[in-house]
């Protein structure tokens, strides 16, 4: 029978699952970005993670945005050659505009 302590994981085991640092792990658990219980009882922290608090850490950091953000400037559009020769022959058939 697995026990809550048999269920959760120590940070370099999350670190080997997440492909990250020991170093990284332990740095989102002090910043509060990934819930652990310290189960240590003296001066130096023992972290345990449950795997429902590692599910919820990566769907937070997952980058598929519910909504997709637009980031900095909008890249151009690049004509394709069909659209290219569709607007030469498009500008070319209009007069040229003579200021008055």
């Amino acid at each position: 029978m697995a026990t809550e302590l048999d269920t959760t994981l120590t940070p370099p085991q999350v670190a080997k699952y997440l492909h990250v640092r020991r170093m990284t792990v332990l740095d989102w658990i002090y910043a509060g970005e990934l819930k652990a219980v310290d189960t240590s009882n003296g001066p130096r922290p023992s972290y345990r993670v449950t795997p429902e608090d590692l599910k919820d850490f990566m769907q937070r950091r997952s980058n598929r945005a519910a909504v997709p953000t637009p980031l900095g400037r909008p890249r151009r559009r690049v004509e394709t050659p069909a659209e290219r020769i569709a607007n030469r022959e498009r500008t070319a058939s209009q007069p040229l505009a003579v200021p008055a």
